[in-house]
């Protein structure tokens, strides 16, 4: 985009340029300019013409390349997750973040109600050899809940990962009934400053009194913050289930 609108700058400079010799040709240049040799304003134009575009030839090879070095750095650094769960309960959890969600809101929680009940925690692990900043879950949406959760209370704590290290979240569903499906983000960045989210849809719903229902259904490929600035959440969760959207009658 920024290459486009510098060629198209240039453009309009020359062009202007170009204008202007030709006014002063017509006006005959020679009224305000003493010329004590003839002039040919085509051989002239010609030569511009050709010096322009060879100039902006080399200019648009050099600013290619440097944009392809730098969207290949940036790949090259490119954080890779696994994205799995297991099932939990706090008393084994005690080290990591525990965000409740209970249908209207997202917030940080010191412990469930029960503390021997299983829940899943979501186990984030780096495989990529570089490193990754600012890791955490950073926002849920399902398709039950047609509004945004409200994130008042919601603290999730950032964290560096190194290849194979985890960051451990576990979820509490707090009197959730009926079977919940949506997404939820994780937010991180690279070592060049590069920011990304990546989606994960998940389906849940309490099996039994003594524990959660809980799958991945799909880890979607991560975003660069950068090139995507209006990708929310509700719609990566409609387009993830449109046929359930259609269901449910969401606009």
């Amino acid at each position: 985009m920024k290459l486009k609108t510098t060629i198209i700058i240039w453009i309009i400079i020359f062009t202007l340029l170009i204008s202007s010799i030709v006014i002063l040709d017509l006006i005959n240049i020679t009224q305000f300019i003493p010329l004590s040799n003839e002039y040919d304003w085509l051989t002239f134009i010609g030569s511009l013409i050709g010096g322009f575009f060879t100039f902006l030839s080399l200019f648009i090879t050099i600013r290619y390349q440097k944009e392809s070095d730098k969207e290949t750095k940036r790949l090259e650094n490119l954080p890779a997750f696994s994205v799995d769960y297991k099932m939990n309960n706090l008393e084994n959890n005690k080290r990591h973040s525990i965000f409740t969600y209970d249908g209207n809101a997202i917030y940080s929680t010191a412990f469930p109600n029960d503390a021997k009940k299983l829940y899943p925690v979501i186990i984030i692990k780096l495989l990529s050899p570089s490193v990754a900043f600012d890791v955490h879950i950073s926002d849920m949406y399902t398709i039950f809940n047609h509004n945004d959760l409200d994130k008042k209370y919601f603290y999730p704590g950032t964290y560096t990962l190194t290849n194979n290290k985890e960051y451990k979240c576990m979820l509490y569903f707090k009197d959730i009934s009926e079977e919940i499906i949506g997404v939820f983000r994780i937010s991180f960045s690279d070592i060049l400053g590069n920011k990304y989210f990546q989606d994960v849809s998940f389906s849940y719903h309490d099996e039994c009194i003594s524990q959660y229902k809980f799958e991945i259904i799909n880890v979607l490929r991560p975003h660069h913050i950068n090139e995507i600035n209006n990708c929310k959440i509700e719609d990566i969760t409609k387009s993830e289930f449109n046929y359930l959207y259609n269901e449910c009658n969401i606009d």
